[in-house]
C-alpha cells in the first residue's frame, strides 16, 4: 500500500508548500466565505495533477471554474492544451465534461486504482 502512504504525503502541508513554491506547478485555489473550498494543480502545464472541492461545496460548477481558469493561464503560457490525468473512479464524470476521454483500461499501481484519461483539443 505504498501508494496511499505517498498520496497522503502529497496531501501533507510541506507538499502542498513545495508544489507551492515549485514553478513546474500551477495551483490555484477557490475560496468561498474566507475558506479554501477548492484547490488545483497542474504540473508542467499537461498533468493535472490535483483537483479537490469540499464535499459540501460540490455541484457548485466550482470544480469547471477552477479547470477553466488552469487551462486558461497555461494555454497563456504556452501549453498545446494536451492534458491529461490519473482520475479516480468518482472523478470520470467530472473530468468526461470537461472533454476528457479514458485512455485505457482500470489500472492500479501500489494499491491505487485509477484511470488514465487525456484531453487533446
Amino acid at each position: 500500500m505504498n501508494g496511499v502512504k505517498h498520496f497522503k504525503e502529497t496531501l501533507e502541508f510541506q507538499a502542498i508548500k513545495d508544489r507551492i513554491l515549485n514553478k513546474q506547478y500551477l495551483m490555484l485555489c477557490f475560496i468561498k466565505e474566507d475558506k479554501i473550498v477548492a484547490v488545483i494543480a497542474i504540473y508542467s502545464k499537461e498533468k493535472l495533477s490535483q483537483l479537490f472541492v469540499d464535499p459540501n461545496c460540490r455541484k457548485l460548477n466550482i470544480a469547471r471554474q477552477l479547470w477553466s481558469a488552469a487551462n486558461e493561464i497555461c494555454i497563456a503560457e504556452g501549453s498545446n492544451g494536451n492534458y491529461w490525468v490519473k482520475s479516480s473512479t468518482m472523478a470520470i464524470p467530472v473530468y468526461e465534461s470537461f472533454g476528457f476521454r479514458l485512455d485505457g483500461a482500470k489500472s492500479k499501481q501500489d494499491g491505487i486504482v485509477y484511470y488514465s484519461m487525456q484531453l487533446v483539443p
